[in-house]
C-alpha cells in the first residue's frame, strides 16, 4: 500500500535454527524515495565471503523504478549491512534468488514479467551479464517447435500458431 515502508530483516541463528535473532533492518525507498521498500530479499554469501542480500522495490502501482533490484553487502556475518544500492539498470524482476556456483560465478534469476538469469563471473555481484531465458528459449527452439514460422509475433494474432505465447516459456 502507498505509503507503508517494507523492510528485510535478517536473522541470525546460532543454535541450528531452534532460536533466531534479528540483526540491522535494511531497507531503501529508491532513488526517487516513493517506493515502498524492500521486498521478497534473498541472501547468500558470494566469492569473496561477504554476504549479498538482493531484493526489489515494492509499490503500488509498480513503476519502472521500484522494479529494479537493489543490494547491501555485510562483511559481518549478517550483524550490519551497507547502504542499499541499484544492482544494475537492466537487474529487475520478482522474486530474485541467487546461488554461489561450485566455480565461483555468481548467479541471479527471477521472473514476472519473463525469465531472466544474470550471471556475475566476478563471483561477487559487481559485473552482471543478463540472458532473458524466455527469449533465448524461442530464438533456439523456433525451428523445433515453429518449422513454418520465420517471425514469432510479439502479439496473439487468432489462428497464427507463431505467437510466443503458444510456446513453453509462456
Amino acid at each position: 500500500a502507498s505509503g507503508t515502508t517494507r523492510l528485510a530483516l535478517p536473522a541470525i541463528s546460532e543454535t541450528h535454527g531452534r532460536s533466531w535473532r534479528f540483526t540491522q533492518v535494511v531497507t531503501s525507498r529508491g532513488p526517487s524515495g516513493h517506493c515502498n521498500g524492500a521486498a521478497e530479499p534473498f541472501a547468500t554469501r558470494v566469492r569473496d565471503g561477504r554476504i549479498l542480500m538482493v531484493f526489489r522495490l515494492a509499490t503500488a502501482p509498480a513503476t519502472a523504478d521500484c522494479l529494479q533490484y537493489f543490494a547491501s553487502y555485510s562483511s559481518t556475518e549478517a550483524e550490519s549491512w551497507g547502504v542499499p544500492f541499484q544492482l544494475g539498470k537492466t537487474l529487475w524482476a520478482v522474486r530474485p534468488w541467487l546461488l554461489l556456483l561450485g566455480n565461483g560465478v555468481l548467479v541471479l534469476t527471477g521472473g514476472r514479467p519473463g525469465i531472466y538469469l544474470h550471471v556475475s563471473p566476478d563471483g561477487n555481484g559487481e559485473t552482471w551479464q543478463t540472458y532473458n531465458l524466455a527469449a533465448e528459449h524461442n530464438r533456439r527452439s523456433r525451428s523445433l517447435a515453429f518449422p513454418n514460422c520465420s517471425v514469432i509475433i510479439p502479439h496473439p494474432a487468432p489462428g497464427n500458431p507463431c505467437t510466443p505465447e503458444v510456446t513453453t516459456s509462456y
